[in-house]
Parts: structure tokens; sequence; C-alpha cells
């Protein structure tokens, strides 16, 4: 069950602007990766963003021991993000080994501002990622969820397809901006007591949070004329008749930081893990500095902008699955491990 700092923690989406030019461009260069069975190369996900949050940066290793891979450079290293020209801080490792976080508002990404990632690993190699500046933001001109139904004829009849597709308009500047979208939602869901008698005292609908999909969506106003234009951020399938609040990033990013991704789709289409090999040459911006193998990975610079669209499902015709449960059992238990009691609506929805 989420308590209630926790919760507001988790679903305040501050929204910060600004309008200040490039001040840096990366120099970046394309490598071709050819790794041995059981060599060890460092693995780096990370980013910094305009919005005051936990940024996390996760370090890991592509090689495999025995045939079972093992992350034997990520753990008791020493990780700092830096402000050219401003403050720097260094991350914290937490329970899970490799993965490391800032502690809350200790720094926040500022508009125009280039920022770096330096790595120190336990075994002496250090790392360090060109200089990435938050560019500008991308601002959402409005956002709409349209229902949906399709009939697809199958050899074995005619299957019916229901959802709500979640379209933005996004506002078209002069100057080519480059963008990744980013979905997740607050889903209101349900849970059945079957034959308790009595019924438990607790109530059978809660809230449960809906991750973002690891599906890769990209976009750019290139080619484009200076109208506003239209993005499909996400398709929402219908699996319960109640309310469903879709929450949609734009993460405004450089051209190395879009061409990074766009190579890096193919991977994530594939089944296992975002660098299982074979890894596709890719641009990446983290360079060793005492003759190590080149890392791995991106340390991108976004600049965030968020949408919330709030929408009922009770009349749309769609058969729905309700989960029987134990008597001893709790909505928020079954549809966690985020989930909640409060309502949602009053404090995401106007």
């Amino acid at each position: 069950m989420l308590d209630n700092e926790l919760f507001m923690k988790r679903i305040n989406f501050g929204k910060l602007f600004f309008l200040l030019p490039w001040l840096l461009i990366s120099c970046l260069e394309e490598t071709s990766f050819d790794l041995k069975r059981g060599e060890s190369q460092l693995v780096v996900e990370g980013y910094i963003s305009n919005q005051p949050e936990v940024y996390s940066v996760r370090l890991t290793t592509l090689a495999e021991l025995n045939g079972i891979t093992t992350n034997t450079l990520g753990a008791n290293a020493v990780v700092t993000i830096s402000e050219l020209d401003g403050p720097s801080v260094q991350l914290v490792e937490t329970s899970i080994a490799g993965r490391y976080q800032t502690i809350a508002g200790q720094i926040v990404g500022k508009i125009g501002k280039a920022y770096q990632l330096d790595i120190k690993l336990s075994n002496g190699e250090e790392y360090q990622s060109s200089l990435e500046v938050i560019p500008a933001p991308i601002s959402i001109a409005s956002i709409e969820a349209e229902f949906v139904e399709k009939f697809v004829e199958q050899s074995n009849g005619v299957n019916r397809l229901v959802y709500h597709d979640i379209n933005i308009e996004v506002e078209n500047t002069e100057a080519t901006h480059y963008l990744k979208v980013e979905n997740s939602g607050w889903a209101k869901v349900e849970v059945g007591y079957g034959l308790c008698d009595p019924p438990p005292p607790w109530r059978t609908q809660c809230w449960q949070f809906r991750e973002p999909g690891n599906a890769i969506k990209l976009s750019t106003n290139q080619g484009f004329s200076l109208s506003n234009y239209m993005i499909n951020a996400v398709s929402i399938p219908i699996d319960f008749k109640h309310e469903y609040i879709a929450i949609v990033q734009l993460k405004a990013m450089s051209s190395d930081s879009y061409n990074f991704w766009n190579k890096l789709g193919d991977q994530l289409d594939r089944s296992g893990g975002l660098f299982d090999r074979p890894f596709a040459p890719v641009v990446g911006n983290i360079v060793s500095t005492n003759d190590a193998l080149s890392a791995l990975g991106y340390f991108h610079a976004y600049a965030v902008t968020d949408e919330i669209v709030c929408y009922d499902r009770a009349d749309i015709r769609v058969a729905v699955s309700i989960p029987r449960i134990g008597c001893l059992q709790q909505c928020v238990e079954i549809w966690g491990p985020i989930a909640t009691y409060a309502d949602v609506t009053q404090i995401l929805c106007p």
C-alpha cells in the first residue's frame, strides 16, 4: 500500500520551461563493438532533466562468466553528475548493486545548462560523458483520449478490438527539435470477494499505477511545416470499465541523443535485455579516460513537458475480467506494487 507522502511524491508532476539556446555541442564518435565471450565492458544508463526528481544512473556489465551474465563492474563505484561552472553531486549506491541515485532536490537540471557524468569504478577505471545541454522544452497544444473500435477478420471469425488512443498536438517551432514520447498512467481497478461471508471490510476498488512502456517512441519536426502536428502517444486497452488517467511526457533532447535512441530501437524489439548481444554499432557519449574499453550507453539531458488526460470507460461495451481473491487479501495488494485507495482523480484531474 502506498502511504500518503510517497503517493504525493510519485504523482506530483511539476511543469518547468525555458527558452535558452544550445551552449555546447557534444563531440561523439561511432564505434563498432566486437565483444569476445567473457570480456567485461561497462554499460551506462542515466540522464538528467529539468524536473525536480531523483535521478538514477545504472552501471552494468556486458559479459558472461561460464554462460551466466554477471555485473562485475557496476558495484562500489563513484558516480558524479556535474553542471558546467556549477555544482557537482555524488550519487549514492542503492541496495541494488550498480544502481546509483541522487537525493531528492540535491540537483535539478536547468534549461540551457550543460551537464557531465563522471564514473570511477572500483578497479580504478574512469569514464566521462560528453557535455550534454538541456534543450528548449516542447509545448503540448492539446491532448485527448479517442475511443477506437476495430473489427479484424481472422480465420476463426471476426475479432473486435477496443481501446483508447491518446493523441497529442505538438506545438511546432522554427528550430528543429527532437523528442522521445513516454507514457504512464493510473487505472481504477477492481477485485471480487466471491463467497466471503461476511464480506471483508476493505473496498473492492483501488487505483493502480501503470509503469511506462518499454517501447521507444521518437518524433521530430523535420520535414513538417510550421503548423502544429499530431502524435499518437499510446494505445490503451480497456481492461476495466472505470476511470483512467493517462500521463504523457515529451522529452526534448539533442540530435545525438535522438540518433542513439533511434538506433537502439531495434534492440528493444528483441526479447531479452536492452544490451543483449548482438549489439548494433551505435553512437554513445561515454568514453574511458584511462585506456579502458569504451562504455556502452548514453548520459542524456532532457527537457520534460508532461500533460494529463482523464477519461471514463464506464459506457464502453466490453467484457472485463474481475479477479476473485481470498477473503483476507486487499485490492492494493493484488494490484501492487504501486496501488492506493486514495482518489487519484481529485489530485490529477481538473
